[in-house]
């Protein structure tokens, strides 16, 4: 039996899309929640860890879509991921093709490792992979991105002050683009926007257009603004996304740095 017929087995009452490696379980009812996207690389680093922090989200009812690179779908256990986390959509190498429609429909993306190959190629560029395809555009989009760069490292420290140079510049490009490089897999954090805003500092944000909290700031959040308000204060350490200054300008709205 194939991966792909185990993990059929596995999950039970799901459908699949005729002529597609994409399985499509059962919609949930509650569909207010965010749709997270999930990056999966060829590490198996803090697996553990990660898959009992993205569980917690799944508790919470939120859509989790999964993503397989070809290296994942060898070194991770697939069929125990998607058992646990029950996916709302999940996709593997062979769904390259379908990397901006998967974009748009996220609303958040996390990849819980980061290899190094993936951070070199999405730090000059290269897109011949379907992780690397979809984080170059998720971030080309202007999505929120949060990645733990921990796996990067590797399991031994590296003894090698340029090639640890050069990794660290990758990062720094990285977070350029606008990724958000988080040390631990505390995903509730992450998703803070709606989880951990009290409603009444929430209606105080679209108000007012301030808020000390924000740390990254997208497209949607410009556009929640739009009509409400012309300035937007945030901290001087916010990541501001290039869609959003743009989409900024196109409203009127001038982002202030405090």
């Amino acid at each position: 039996m194939s991966n792909k017929d185990l993990i059929m087995k596995v999950l039970g009452d799901i459908t699949t899309r005729i002529n597609s490696q994409s399985i499509e379980p059962k919609k949930y009812p509650n569909m207010e929640k965010r749709n997270i996207l999930v990056l999966f690389t060829g590490s198996d680093l803090e697996t553990k860890k990660a898959l009992d922090n993205l569980k917690k989200l799944v508790e919470k009812d939120h859509l989790l879509t999964l993503c397989f690179s070809k290296s994942a779908e060898k070194v991770l256990e697939i069929e125990r991921i998607t058992s646990l986390l029950r996916p709302y959509k999940l996709y593997f190498e062979d769904d390259k093709e379908k990397c901006l429609g998967i974009v748009q429909s996220a609303d958040i993306a996390l990849v819980p490792a980061l290899t190094q190959n993936t951070l070199a190629k999405v730090a000059i560029g290269i897109q011949d992979s379907f992780i690397s395809t979809l984080l170059w555009q998720l971030l080309w989009a202007g999505k929120e991105v949060f990645i733990n760069e921990k796996s990067a490292e590797g399991r031994n420290p590296c003894k090698n002050r340029k090639m640890l140079g050069l990794m660290n510049s990758h990062v720094e490009i990285l977070k350029e683009f606008g990724a958000k490089i988080i040390k631990e897999h505390d995903y509730q954090v992450c998703i803070g926007k709606e989880e951990g805003i009290s409603r009444n500092i929430k209606n105080e944000f679209i108000r007012t257009g301030k808020s000390d909290s924000k740390k990254v700031v997208t497209e949607r959040d410009i556009l929640d603004l739009a009509g409400k308000t012309e300035e937007f204060v945030v901290s001087k350490g916010a990541i501001i996304t290039p869609l959003a200054k743009d989409v900024a300008k196109e409203n009127k709205i001038e982002i202030i740095l405090r």
